[in-house]
Formats: structure tokens, sequence, C-alpha cells
């Protein structure tokens, strides 16, 4: 095969010129021959050949020869095809595929050596690449099921077919043994090995741990688009046996409930080996876990220093199977150390006991507090209240007072019930005790009596002993009180000293009609003061 290269026909213009027969310009045109750029198989398409070329004008043929590759490439040509086709550019500059692959006895690597001529009829021999003509490896059917997995159903599988085809024929053959990479199982990156069967099928189970792109790779061949992974995140729920926990300083708050996650069709089930966390609010106080047990339930701890709302949660906040749950809120109430202090009692002479005193409960304080009032007869059992009062008295938030009747007797100490966040207090006892008195037998006699006369009034003072009986009461003054019919208050009109049996008797001279009435009205600080009953006369 004799071809005219461009080399050649620049030699014969050169030679002309010499002899002093150079054409003129316009009779004899320089030739300028194709130039090829490039010759070599289609990547990932073993067995077609593209031609890559410019001219002066279209290139109108492409003859490519194939010699199997040597050290010395002596040798023989094994084949050889016209066949191209356009496939970009245009005809005097651009790629030409050929239309069928190239037909080749023997698979292996192939020199290549590439004639192109042009419209004006030029013609350049040229060496290209060498032709890949061996099997293509090729993934089919590479797939991920399911492709959005949930709580209920983690695993993927992921797998697909390797095969290889045949340059020439296109003849598919699966390849068996061959060690399959794939990548996106794995958070850190690292490829996951699986091997291909004797249908050239391979696949690997995992969890998927976020969303992302699974792909497939040998050396030579992988996968196009990488297969998505969805995950369909669940949602979660807790639920609290209690939200308010009371505890002393010091102790540990128990916090339990239930954890649960949804099902299809909108069923709730228990959610188990799962993360509950417990967060205190605010600063101070640590985050703890707690973990669900087969049934979804939990129990966790929480020990703040002061009484503190703590947020309880499952699930992720991140991607994952699990959505994060709604937060619950627990409120954790440390119960502070109260004490009564400065408590008073006194009871005066017409009954009437006057008590005070401070609550004290530390840097804080309640939003509102009441002290109860107790009375017990022997200052052991039967403790109740008389009386509730409300601490904010005098401008000082803790301290209370009050006065009220009260009985002659007995045992006093004011009781704080507490609060969840504030604990419960006592005041000391106080015996308080003033002497029942009692006037019997009160008459102001006679009656009717006549202007001028005497009226006398007469009765008896007695005081209780502490075993409940009465003993008269001897040397005291007795105010004889009387008030004029129509009148609306009473005038002392004379006092009346008793003997030692506790009578009395006082004559006073009848004016007008009215009441009479015979009073212990000011007793020692031991006594009470009592009241004989009233008496009206009538006076003509």
């Amino acid at each position: 095969m004799k071809l005219k290269t461009a080399a050649l026909a620049c030699a014969s213009t050169a030679a002309m010129l010499i002899a002093g027969l150079a054409p003129a310009a316009s009779a004899l045109p320089v030739a300028v021959a194709p130039t090829l750029l490039e010759a070599g198989s289609v990547q990932d398409d073993n067995g077609v050949l593209a031609v890559s070329a410019t001219s002066d004008s279209a290139i109108t043929q492409i003859t490519a020869h194939f010699f199997p590759q040597s050290d010395d490439d002596t040798a023989s040509e094994a084949g050889e095809t016209q066949d191209f086709t356009l496939h970009s550019g245009t005809a005097d500059s651009g790629v030409w595929y050929t239309s069928q692959p190239v037909q080749l006895a023997e698979l292996g690597d192939y020199r290549t050596v590439i004639e192109l001529t042009d419209a004006d009829g030029d013609r350049t021999e040229a060496a290209g690449s060498v032709l890949d003509y061996n099997y293509t490896a090729l993934f089919q059917s590479f797939t991920a099921t399911p492709a959005a997995p949930d709580y209920f159903h983690q695993e993927v599988t992921v797998g697909g077919r390797l095969v290889v085809r045949h340059p020439g024929t296109r003849a598919l053959y699966p390849r068996q043994g061959v060690p399959v990479q794939l990548l996106g199982l794995d958070e850190s990156g690292a490829a996951t090995t699986a091997t291909t069967d004797a249908d050239g099928r391979f696949k690997q189970v995992f969890v998927p741990r976020h969303d992302g792109g699974v792909s497939a790779y040998i050396t030579g061949a992988q996968t196009g688009s990488p297969v998505r992974i969805t995950i369909a995140q669940s949602a979660t729920r807790v639920t609290l046996d209690a939200k308010d926990v009371d505890i002393k300083p010091g102790q540990s708050a128990k916090i339990s409930g239930k954890a649960e996650v949804q099902a299809a069709g909108g069923v709730w089930k228990p959610l188990a080996g799962q993360t509950v966390t417990l967060d205190p609010q605010g600063s101070g106080d640590a985050s703890t876990t707690a973990v669900t047990g087969a049934d979804g339930r939990f129990t966790g701890t929480a020990a703040p220093q002061s009484s503190k709302a703590v947020n309880v949660t499952v699930g992720s906040d991140y991607e994952g199977f699990l959505a994060a749950s709604a937060v619950q809120v627990a409120r954790v109430h440390v119960a502070a150390t109260t004490s009564i202090t400065g408590f008073t009692a006194s009871l005066d002479q017409l009954s009437q006991l006057t008590v005070g005193g401070t609550l004290e409960t530390g840097d804080r304080q309640p939003d509102s507090s009441k002290a109860d009032i107790e009375y017990s007869k022997d200052g052991r059992t039967g403790w109740k209240t008389v009386k509730t009062l409300t601490t904010g008295v005098d401008a000082d938030p803790g301290s209370f007072a009050g006065v009220f009747a009260a009985p002659g007797k007995g045992y006093w100490r004011a009781h704080y019930k507490g609060t969840p966040d504030f604990g419960a207090s006592y005041s000391k006892v106080l015996h308080v005790a003033r002497t029942a008195t009692r006037i019997t037998g009160a008459n102001a006699s006679p009656e009717p009596v006549k202007k001028g006369r005497t009226i006398t009034v007469t009765g008896k003072l007695q005081q209780q002993l502490a075993s409940g009986a009465w003993k008269a009461y001897g040397s005291q003054k007795v105010a004889i009180l009387f008030k004029a019919k129509g009148a609306t208050t009473w005038q002392v009109l004379g006092t009346a000293v008793t003997k030692a049996d506790g009578t009395f008797k006082k004559g006073f001279t009848a004016k007008k009609d009215g009441t009479w009435q015979p009073v212990l009205l000011s007793p020692d600080s031991a006594h009470l003061v009592s009241y004989g009953s009233e008496d009206f006369v009538d006076v003509k």
C-alpha cells in the first residue's frame, strides 16, 4: 500500500521551486493535508474507535489499521475499517466514531494507524492511540431496597449484577468471584466489599445511619449516579408518670414514664432500648440519661440544687430513624428548709390570745404563705387549727400576727404546712393559762322597789381549779354595773369585796328603772374577767 504523505507533498513542492519551475500562486496552491488530532477507544465502550481530525476541506474518508501491540511494532496488520460516521463537529473539523464495533479475531490492545483523505484529495497517514479491544465491565440493575427505610424496617439491601461485554460482538457474560467495593454504607467513608456469585450478582445488607447515596465500583468500572437512600423518620413521644416530683435538699428526683414510637396507621408502640435525656433548665445542673426497657418504660434521676423544670425527650434531632419527641417537662420541687422564729402567745383578761412570729424561708420567699395557729390541751396530742394567719405584716415578708378568742388554758404553736418548694416547719410550743372565774347567784332585790329605797346586789365569785372544780374566790373587787332603762351604756356604780366564801353584797339607792350586773372587771394577770347575770329592777 503506497500512501502520499504531507511530508512527501512538501518535498515535491520544494524541488519544483529549486528547479525554477514553481507555478504561479493562483495556478498552483500549496496542498494542506488533513491533521490527525487523536484516535483511540471510546471511554467505557471498548471496541468503538474515535478519530479526531481537521483539514482545509471536508474529510471524505477515514481508514483505521490495527496492529497487535508489541515491543518492536513489527506485527502484521490484524484488520482495518473505513466504517466511520461523524459524531460531533463538522466535516473539516470533527470527531468520528466507527459506526459498528471493530471486528478483530483476538482480544487485546492494538496499535492504530489512521489514514485521512479530504475533499481536495490530500491524504495523511499518522499513528493513533491504542485501541483497548478487551472486555468492558458493566454494572446492571444496581438498586437499594427499601430506598426509604424506617424504624420498623431498618435493613437495606443494596446489590446488582456485574457483567463484561465483548468489544466486538457485544455479548454479555457474568463475572464470578469479583470483589465489588460499595461506598456510602459507612459514615467513615470506608468501602465495604461484596463478592459476585456465579451469575455475577452481589448484594450487601446494612443499616443506614443517615440519608445518603450508595454506589458500587471495581477497577475500571463504576455505577452511574448513586442510589439515594432517604430515611423516613418515625414520630416519638414521651408520657411522664408524674409532672411534679417533690424532694428534699440533697435528694435525687426519680422521673419515670414511657417512650413510644408511631407505627403505620398512627398506632403507638413501646420504644425499647432508646436513650431518654433529662435536661434541667437553666445552668448549674448536669443532664442525665435513662434507657427504655422492652416495654418502653424508663426511670431516670435528676438532682437539681433548687426547684427546677427538667426537659425530658427521646429520639434524635439529627438524621436517623427516630424524630425527636416533643419536650415533656417534669417539675422537680426541692423543698427549701424553713423555720418559725420568735413565736409568742399571750392571753389577756378577756380571753383574747395575741400571737406573733416570723416564717424564715432563706433567700427565696414563697409567692404567699400562711401560718396555722394550733391548740392542744396537753401540748402533745389533739392539735387542731384555731386560726390561720397570712404572713407579710409590718413590711416583713415572713412575719405574722393575730388576735382572737381562745380557751383560758392550753398549749399553742405555729405550723407552716409547706409547699413543694418549701419544707414544713413548727414553732416552739408555748403554754398559756389564765384561771377562769364565774359569778353565780347574781341578784338585785327587792323588785319592784320604791324610789329612794335600797336595792341590794348580791352574788358569789368563784375560780376554777386545775381539776375543773370551782372554788370560792375571796378578797376580790366585784364591780356593780347599772344601765338605765332606755340607755345604751353601762355605768360602774360601785364595787363590792368578796368574802372568803366568795360572796359579796352591795346596796344602792333606787332612783330609776334599770338593769344591774356584777362583774369581775379587773382581775389580776392570772385570772379572766367574769360576768354575773343581768337583773332588771322596776323602781316605782
